[in-house]
């Protein structure tokens, strides 16, 4: 097992340093993968759900692949464009040995299953969300270096 960098598991705000657990409770399982479960959660602080994503530390087996986890991190804490997802937070659980990573809750789930669930859906919504999932793809690639989205599916 690769040793945890040395970062502190605290969030900083300009109030005062408080423990994640202070402002964020996980709800339940949302989508589980091998080593990344995303939880719905809810911010006390806010009043709003959030989605509660945890990657277990393990799943990075060299410095290289802590180093990408990391990056990715900053990344999405970097992205500030309407059509992608907004991220919250993120830190450090040493002793479950997990990163934690707090961003805005998506509920409807997947394109395809929402129009299934939804069959008169006009087309004109569709080709709405067409251009929106394409601008966030555009402001990814207009970066530079220009960014790949890791996540995405056919769905």
């Amino acid at each position: 097992m690769m040793a945890l960098p040395n970062r502190s598991p605290l969030i900083l705000t300009s109030e005062r340093r408080i423990q994640p657990a202070d402002i964020f409770a996980i709800r339940r399982s949302w989508e589980k993968e091998v080593f990344w479960t995303v939880y719905k959660g809810f911010d006390k602080v806010d009043g709003i759900e959030v989605a509660w994503n945890q990657v277990m530390v393990s799943s990075a087996e060299t410095p290289q692949d802590l180093e990408q986890l990391y990056s990715e991190i900053d990344l999405l804490a970097t992205l500030k464009q309407e059509n992608i997802i907004k991220f919250h937070t993120s830190w450090i659980d040493d002793q479950k040995k997990t990163f934690n990573i707090i961003t805005e809750l998506f509920t409807s789930g997947y394109l395809r299953q929402y129009w299934k669930k939804h069959k008169t859906v006009d087309m004109k919504a569709f080709k709405r969300w067409g251009r929106q999932i394409l601008m966030g793809l555009e402001h990814l690639c207009s970066h530079q270096p220009p960014n790949a989205h890791r996540h995405l599916k056919s769905d």
